[in-house]
């Protein structure tokens, strides 16, 4: 019999059964070239700021107190034995020395990398001497400018954050599919706990920066939109990113929130 004219099963064609695998190929072959990475989100342990409500000028020293310095050793402990691929800081002193207590700590001992991207916000000289004569003008030239790194508003902090996630899924992410803390929404509050294969970068950071980043992870590609997230001192959160180079499409999956909910 002419092998063109026979059937596979339930009467389909060679041809019919040739097509269906080229289009099982190229569906697997597009879930492939999807880069995976898994991120984890600390804001810096507690500085004289944070204790004393003060509003300081963006050059002034603000160490970690007793209280922060507990919290940063504490989180290095209970990090000791987590996979870190990549560990990076704001240079301010109170994020680079939480993360070099998470470094200290740590098995592998992983360098800090600083980048200036990660900064808080940089209020100037205005905003801080205002604030402790006079918060109602404090809070107004706040709003009508709220000055962040590099002199730019609120958004600013938003844009620093897309261009850190671009880079360290260019340059740290993985081709691969899904993992099953993706597939089955696993989460996880041990910090031990991560996808085998997927690489895992650790940004420390300030809680504006990191809620902004956050909030432009959920909504990659869409209008802006604020989220309740607010993380406390020493708090951290853990997202798996699974990005289409080709569309410049980003799921991602909350492996762990952030520790502070507004409003609870």
């Amino acid at each position: 019999m002419d092998s063109s004219s026979s059937s596979g099963p339930e009467g389909s064609s060679p041809i019919q059964e040739l097509s269906t695998t080229l289009e099982a190929s190229t569906a697997a072959t597009s879930v492939q070239q999807r880069r995976c990475l898994v991120i984890s989100l600390i804001r810096h342990a507690q500085c004289v700021s944070n204790a004393t409500k003060a509003w300081n000028e963006d050059d002034d020293p603000d160490p970690l107190t007793e209280v922060g310095r507990f919290q940063a050793e504490s989180l290095g402990k209970e990090w000791a034995n987590t996979r870190i691929d990549y560990l990076m800081s704001s240079p301010l002193e109170r994020a680079h020395d939480t993360a070099k207590a998470l470094s200290d700590h740590n098995e592998t001992h992983p360098e800090v990398h600083t980048l200036s991207l990660l900064v808080e916000r940089q209020y100037g000289r205005r905003v801080p001497q205002l604030m402790r004569y006079n918060q109602r003008a404090g809070r107004e030239e706040l709003t009508g400018r709220s000055a962040y790194s590099f002199g730019v508003v609120l958004e600013g902090a938003v844009l620093r954050g897309e261009i850190v996630i671009r880079s360290v899924l260019q340059t740290r992410g993985v081709i691969s599919e899904p993992p099953e803390f993706f597939t089955n929404k696993k989460t996880t509050t041990t910090p031990a706990v991560l996808p085998d294969g997927i690489p895992h970068v650790v940004i420390v950071s300030h809680n504006v920066f990191l809620s902004e980043l956050y909030e432009k992870l959920h909504y990659w590609g869409g209008d802006y939109k604020e989220t309740k997230c607010d993380y406390r001192n020493a708090g951290w959160s853990r997202h798996i990113l699974w990005y289409d180079e080709n569309s410049d499409e980003l799921d991602v999956f909350d492996m762990k929130f952030c520790a502070e909910r507004w409003g609870q």
